[in-house]
């Protein structure tokens, strides 16, 4: 029966077609695959053979391809596990990065964790590269050019020095340092994508990716009406953070002063009053934001990410602990510390797709405000149809 080997590559999976037999543990075997396949020496990849039917299970196999004496590619097997069978169509022709690719055709059973791992990382590493220069107006005008344009001429509190565009390049720096996080809480949830399959940790780093989503997509949403507006949004925020730094500050008793561990709420409130952002009050007559603006909840922030399904607050389950969210899934006994058994992931592959799925959503909800932002479309495009592949995969 003919068997497809994945192999995942670099910045591309690339289907390697062989008719193979049983061979496929042979190393000889998988050693002319590889140079069919043309891997570059001393590439990682993983290989599986998928086997075209339900009947017989399918081997898994990790490698490190490297080189013989002869100088002929070589692959050494450093892992192997066995999985249940998946039923595939064949899949896009390699290119850089995943750029106008279609990642994958069809995967008509659930995806296996190892697929949903390769995704999430290579998505987060492409997605790293674009938005390098994606926090910044492009040629042309765009609403970011028009909001930094229009709020220049603004006067400072002193009656007599102009804004100038900094203000408003300030919040497109703050938006891109919390797109960093995103992709920082996105890398670490791949990660943990591996054996034992617990999906505890992965949860609670995506849960920080979706809190650091919400708040970038706070910053660039398109339906800001003008950019006055949007500079006292992000010192609503720096005061919400300030504050909480304060209470940290308080409970931990370091030895320094706090301004030395970050700006403090009087240094936030100097600087929106030295451009004269109108303050809003509460009935304590302590300031709570600018412009007309109040920081929102993180549930409503993380909501605009992952929807208002409670997605979120079953990711809180597992960050903090709770036992409702530990004991899922295993009312018929204490959990082992030693992690999922390979038989209780293959009966349930499934756990992670709403993990992946909302970590792609903080993936993509924050360049999509800021490819409208800015004037982006090609990245708008390639965004959109990236997501589109993903969420395929994922079969939601």
């Amino acid at each position: 029966m003919p068997r497809c080997t994945w192999a995942p590559g670099r910045s591309a999976w690339t289907r390697v077609s062989s008719a193979m037999t049983s061979s496929t543990e042979d190393p000889a075997a998988m050693t002319a695959i590889s140079s069919r396949a043309g891997w570059e020496a001393g590439a990682s990849c993983f290989c599986c053979s998928i086997s075209a039917t339900r009947a017989s299970p399918v081997a898994i196999f990790a490698f490190q391809t490297g080189q013989d004496q002869q100088g002929s590619l070589r692959m050494a097997p450093v892992s192997r596990q066995k999985v249940t069978p998946v039923l595939c169509q064949a899949i896009v022709s390699p290119s850089v990065g995943c750029r106008g690719q279609r990642l994958f055709n069809t995967m008509v059973r659930m995806p296996s964790t190892y697929a949903m791992h390769d995704l999430l990382a290579e998505f987060t590493d492409d997605l790293a590269k674009r938005s390098i220069t994606a926090w910044g107006p492009a040629f042309g005008t765009s609403p970011a050019v028009k909001e930094a344009e229009d709020t220049a001429a603004i006067l400072r509190s002193d009656g007599a020095t102009a804004w100038g565009t900094a203000p408003m390049e300030v919040v497109w720096k703050a938006a891109q340092l919390l797109y960093v996080a995103v992709l920082e809480y996105a890398r670490a949830a791949a990660m943990l994508m591996v054996p034992p399959f617990r999906t505890w940790a992965p949860v609670t780093e995506v849960r920080s990716a979706v809190e650091a989503a919400g708040q970038a997509s706070w910053l660039l949403d398109p339906k800001v009406p003008e950019g006055r507006t949007r500079v006292g949004r992000y010192y609503t925020l720096r005061l919400y953070a300030a504050r909480q730094l304060e209470y940290t500050y308080g409970k931990i008793q370091p030895e320094g002063q706090l301004h030395e561990f970050g700006m403090p709420p009087s240094g936030v409130e100097a600087e929106a009053g030295s451009l004269g952002l109108v303050p809003v009050v509460n009935k304590k007559n302590d300031c709570i934001g600018y412009e007309g603006q109040q920081m929102a909840k993180i549930d409503d922030l993380a909501q605009e990410i992952v929807g208002g399904n409670g997605a979120y607050s079953l990711f809180s389950g597992a960050a903090h602990s709770e036992f409702w969210s530990l004991l899922g899934g295993y009312q018929g006994g204490m959990p082992s510390p030693l992690g999922i058994s390979g038989a209780e992931h293959e009966a349930d592959p499934g756990s992670y797709v709403p993990v992946v799925r909302a970590c792609l959503q903080a993936l993509f909800k924050p360049i999509d405000y800021a490819a409208e932002m800015f004037d982006r479309p090609a990245l708008a495009r390639d965004a959109s149809r990236m997501y589109r592949d993903a969420v395929g995969l994922l079969g939601a």
